[in-house]
C-alpha cells in the first residue's frame, strides 16, 4: 500500500513526529486513552502483547499514556524486555540513585554491561527520572538493534535539523535507512523529549518488520554504471553536493568538493547533475561542471563504422519512430556516453530508430546518423502492432512477509499479483516483452525493483497497488507520477491518465485523479513510471470489486488498454 490516510501524531514540546498509516484494526482496545482509532493502536498493543512494556492502572481503568514524556527507567526496561537482555544482579550498584536490589537495578545493571548507555554521567548516577530526548532514543534503538550506524554516518538524510557533523547524526541516519523513522517528516528536533507513545512507535518498527517503513535508497543499491549517461568534471572549488537538487536550504548538503573532480551523471535536468557521490545518489548545479568529450573510458562495444547517412530528402521507411521526451538530448558518434556528441535533440523532435541494443538506439535524422540513450525516446511502431517489442515492467506490490493492506482475509499483495498476471498475459499477447518484478508470493525491495528494470532494459515501468484509510468512506482509483526527469514527467502523467481513465470507466470507479507523488519505485526512474492505486480495500464497495474475479479481470484489461492508448498516439 502506498498512498495510506495518514495521521499527524502531536507530542510533547512540539517534536515533528512521523506520520502513521491507518491498518486494519479490529480486537478490543486494552488501554482506555488508547483507543482502536488511535494514531498508535496497533504499535502500542503490539509492545504490550510481548510485554515490552506495561501500563498504569487509575480509577479502574488501564492507561498507556501516550502523551507522557518516557524516562530513562521506562527505556531501559522496555529496550531489555524487547531485546531480551539478561538482568544482572549485583551486590554493589553502579549508580547511587538505583539502589542495588531494588526491581530498576537489575535492568540497569543489563543495559550498563550490554554498553547501551547514552553517556555515562561523571558523578555516579543513573537519573533514572530523567526524561529522554529524540536522539539519545536514536543512539539506543540503533544500538540495541544493530543498525550499522557507522555505515549511515556519510549517508545523506532527507529532513533538516541535524547536522553531519552531530555525533547523534549516525543514529538517526540508522534509523531513516532501516525504515524506522519517516524521510518527509521536514525536520527533526534532536534535543526535544519524546513521549512514550513515540518510543513506543520506533520500537515496534526496529523489533518487527510489520511495522517497518518502506526501505530508503542506500548506499549499496546506488547507482549503477550501466546508467551513466555522461561524465562532468568540476570547475570551481568549494562546490556543494546535495541530496536533493535545491539550493533553498544547507540541510540538503552532504558535502564539497573542488575544481577538477569528476562525477559519473545519471540525470541532466533543470540545471541540476544527478551524480554518484559516496556511493549514493547526490546533485551538483550544472553551471558548474563540463562534459567531458571523449572520455578515456574504453566502450565494452567497439567503435562502430561509419554509417551511410541517408541521401538528403530520401524517404527513409521506418518501422519505429523515436519522439524525444526531453531537451538537449545528445546524440553520440557510438553506442555510449563515452562516445562524443555529434548533435542534440529537444522535446517533440522525432527520428527514424533503425535498431536497439540495450539501452541505446541507433537512430537517423535529417543527413545524421547516431546513437541516443532509448530511455529518452517515446517508441512508437508504425508498422505492427503498438505493443510489439516494447520493454514493459509491471510491479506487483508488496509481496511475501509484506501483505500490504489487509481486511480480514484479503490481501492488498495476492490481489495485485493476480491483477499483474493478467495484464503480463494481456500484454504478451499483443507482442510486448514483459518483465514482473514478483511472478510468485516474494518480497524485492524496492532497490530490488528498481534494479529489476534496469537490468532488463525497460521502456515504461507500471506498479499496481490497493488503497486503504482510516475512514471506510474514502473509495476510488488514483494514479500516482513523479517529477524526476526534467520534460519526462509529462510522459508520466500521459500514461498515469491513460491508465487511470481506463479503471474509473471499466470497473465504475470514483476518479481521484492522476497526482504526483515521489514514491520511490517511480522517483528512481528514467523512463515513464506510474503507480497506480485500484481502489480502497477498507471501502466495502471498492472491496467488493477487488476481490471479485470478474473486476480483477476489469482492472487488468483496463491497465493493459491504457498502455495500448499511451503507444497508440
Amino acid at each position: 500500500m502506498s498512498a495510506k490516510k495518514i495521521v499527524s501524531i502531536l507530542v510533547a514540546l512540539c517534536l515533528l513526529v512521523p506520520v502513521v498509516g491507518a491498518r486494519n484494526t479490529s480486537a478490543a482496545a486494552i488501554f482506555a486513552d488508547v483507543p482502536s482509532s488511535h494514531a498508535l493502536y496497533e504499535e502500542i498493543n503490539y509492545i504490550k502483547s510481548l510485554n515490552i512494556a506495561g501500563g498504569y492502572n487509575e480509577g479502574g481503568k488501564l492507561l498507556y499514556k501516550p502523551d507522557l514524556l518516557t524516562t530513562r527507567s521506562q527505556v531501559t526496561i522496555m529496550l531489555v524486555n524487547a531485546r531480551g537482555i539478561a538482568k544482572v544482579k549485583k551486590a554493589k550498584s553502579s549508580y547511587s540513585d538505583v539502589p542495588s536490589g531494588s526491581g530498576l537495578s537489575e535492568f540497569v545493571e543489563g543495559v550498563t554491561a550490554k554498553g547501551l548507555l547514552v553517556e555515562k554521567s561523571t558523578d555516579g548516577k543513573f537519573y533514572p527520572s530523567l526524561a529522554v530526548t529524540f536522539k539519545e532514543a536514536s543512539l539506543l534503538i540503533a544500538k540495541a538493534y544493530n543498525l550499522e550506524f557507522e555505515k549511515y554516518s556519510t549517508y545523506p538524510v532527507p529532513f533538516s535539523g541535524i547536522k553531519a557533523s552531530d555525533p547523534y547524526y549516525k543514529y538517526i541516519s540508522a534509523l531513516y535507512y532501516s525504515g524506522i523513522l519517516e524521510g518527509d517528516i521536514g525536520e527533526v528536533k534532536p534535543n526535544q523529549y519524546i513521549s512514550r507513545g513515540l518510543f513506543s512507535l520506533l520500537l515496534a518498527r526496529a523489533n518487527s518488520p510489520t511495522f517497518r517503513l518502506e526501505l530508503p535508497i542506500q548506499g549499496v543499491a546506488g547507482p549503477e554504471d550501466d546508467d551513466v549517461i555522461g561524465k562532468v568534471e568540476v570547475t570551481v572549488d568549494n562546490l556543494n553536493v546535495r541530496s536533493t537538487p535545491s539550493t533553498s536550504s544547507t540541510s540538503n548538503r552532504v558535502g564539497q568538493v573542488d575544481k577538477g573532480t569528476q562525477f559519473n551523471v545519471y540525470e541532466d535536468s533543470n540545471g541540476w547533475l544527478k551524480v554518484a557521490y559516496k556511493g549514493v545518489y547526490a546533485y551538483i548545479s550544472k553551471e558548474y561542471a563540463k562534459y567531458i568529450s571523449g572520455e578515456t573510458t574504453t566502450p565494452e562495444t567497439p567503435t562502430p563504422e561509419e554509417p551511410t547517412p541517408p541521401t538528403p530528402g530520401e524517404d527513409v521507411k521506418a518501422d519505429t519512430i523515436g519522439r524525444v521526451t526531453v531537451n538537449n538530448l545528445n546524440v553520440r558518434s557510438g553506442p555510449g556516453a563515452s562516445y562524443s556528441s555529434i548533435g542534440k535533440l529537444n522535446t517533440g523532435d522525432e527520428v527514424v530508430v533503425q535498431s536497439i541494443s540495450n539501452y541505446w538506439a541507433k537512430i537517423s535524422y535529417g543527413n545524421k546518423v547516431g546513437y541516443t540513450h532509448k530511455s529518452y525516446l517515446k517508441l512508437i511502431n508504425q508498422t505492427s502492432g503498438a505493443l510489439k517489442n516494447r520493454i514493459i515492467v509491471l510491479d506487483p506490490g508488496h509481496g511475501g512477509k509484506d501483505p500490504g493492506a489487509i481486511s480480514e482475509s484479503a490481501t492488498e499483495k495476492a490481489i495485485v499479483l493476480k491483477v499483474g498476471t493478467l495484464v503480463k498475459q494481456k500484454l504478451e499477447a499483443a507482442g510486448a516483452k514483459v518483465v514482473m518484478t514478483r511472478t510468485g508470493d516474494t518480497y524485492p525491495t524496492l532497490q530490488d525493483r528498481v534494479k529489476i528494470t534496469n537490468d532488463n532494459y525497460g521502456e515504461i515501468f507500471v506498479s499496481i497497488h490497493v488503497n486503504s484509510a482510516a475512514s471506510s468512506s474514502a473509495k476510488g482509483t488514483e494514479t500516482y507520477y513523479s517529477v524526476s526527469s526534467g520534460d519526462m514527467y509529462k510522459e508520466d502523467i500521459n500514461l498515469a491518465t491513460k491508465i487511470n481513465n481506463q479503471i474509473v470507466t471499466n470497473a465504475n470507479m470514483q476518479n481521484r485523479g492522476v497526482k504526483e507523488q515521489s514514491y520511490y519505485v517511480i522517483h528512481n526512474m528514467i523512463i515513464p513510471s506510474v503507480l497506480v492505486e485500484l481502489g480502497f480495500i477498507s471501502n466495502s464497495d471498492d472491496k467488493s470489486k477487488l476481490v471479485n474475479d470478474k473486476y480483477v479481470s476489469i482492472f487488468a484489461d483496463s491497465i493493459y488498454k491504457g498502455i495500448v492508448q499511451y503507444y497508440s498516439n
